[in-house]
């Protein structure tokens, strides 16, 4: 599966991303690796924790950007006719030039599940989606500003912006 839209969110989304996401006090917070794999750094701001860390008694809801943030994803699945019963993780995750073409191959969760990224500004650095094999692209995602697509427990990696910053909100869900 694989789901492309350009025209989902409100104009209160769009307003709030331009006036609050991509503005200096928007908080990002250092992560030293971004999957399990790799010692490649990022910055992410989690919405929505994962199972494991709820498991371990952190809160569900980590945001106060939360709850719009749901509701672009709601806006979303509601338009393209995707159900969901159980979100499993958000975040608004931050790339950059790290001196390195892309980032490990992988999938979110080892279980089957789907995910939708909304691109949050203009970059470069595909999202460049394989098929099971690992070997061959599926999709070359190139981001634009207010994009979101969709896709399921699919192989996946990230070409670095070579310069600028890559915005982006991540969600996994069944």
């Amino acid at each position: 599966m694989y789901i492309e839209d350009r025209n989902f969110l409100t104009k209160e989304h769009k307003n709030y991303i331009n006036d609050i996401v991509l503005q200096d006090a928007f908080p990002f917070y250092w992560n030293d690796r971004q999957t399990i794999e790799d010692n490649l750094p990022f910055f992410s701001h989690t919405l929505y924790n994962r199972p494991e860390a709820i498991e371990k008694g952190l809160p569900a809801i980590n945001s106060p950007h939360y709850e719009i943030f749901f509701d672009m994803l709601q806006c979303f699945l509601k338009k393209n006719k995707i159900k969901f019963n159980k979100i499993l993780r958000a975040s608004v995750n931050l790339t950059f030039n790290i001196n390195k073409k892309k980032s490990n191959i992988h999938v979110d969760h080892e279980f089957e599940h789907n995910q939708v990224i909304i691109y949050l500004n203009e970059a470069d650095g595909e999202t460049m989606i394989l098929n099971d094999n690992k070997k061959t692209i599926f999709k070359k995602v190139k981001p634009e500003k207010f994009k979101g697509i969709c896709f399921n427990k699919k192989p996946h990696y990230i070409i670095f912006p070579k310069k600028n910053r890559r915005l982006i909100a991540i969600y996994t869900f069944i």
